[in-house]
């Protein structure tokens, strides 16, 4: 039951990758299908890290469900999710560096990309963030 309601409230819709539901330039593009795979892939690792508690197994559905051209979008996806809780949520070891230690050490730098860099372009996020020690990516 907690997992629904979680899903409920942190889910992505995979409707808000269509370019005509956004109003994105560019509906006729040939590029266009290719985008809206990659943004899919994105919200579908999301999504994935909101549904599996349990990282190792998480790991393995996103290695196991996408093309390895496009997993790394569903690492950055669920970087996301690892980020967004750790805001939402603190505590003294945080999610995110926790999973690109361990399940996701193969994919760390791209599972960073998103939460790092969203949480510099936002101030007050970044003052967040650098309160519950984000890991720093070498």
């Amino acid at each position: 039951m907690l997992n629904r309601l979680k899903g409920r409230l942190l889910d992505l819709s995979p409707k808000e990758v269509s370019f005509s539901r956004r109003g994105f330039p560019g509906r006729s593009s040939s590029s266009r299908c290719h985008l809206e795979g990659v943004i899919l892939t994105f919200i579908q690792g999301y999504n994935m890290a909101v549904a599996v508690s349990d990282v190792s197994q998480l790991a393995s559905r996103l290695d196991s469900s996408f093309s390895p051209a496009f997993v790394g979008f569903a690492y950055e996806g669920a970087g996301l999710y690892f980020g967004l809780r750790d805001l939402l949520i603190p505590r003294s070891e945080s999610r995110l560096s926790a999973f690109t230690r361990s399940a996701a050490q193969h994919h760390d730098f791209i599972t960073m990309v998103v939460p790092v860099s969203r949480s510099r372009a936002c101030p007050s996020v970044y003052a967040v963030w650098s309160l519950i020690n984000a890991p720093s990516i070498q």
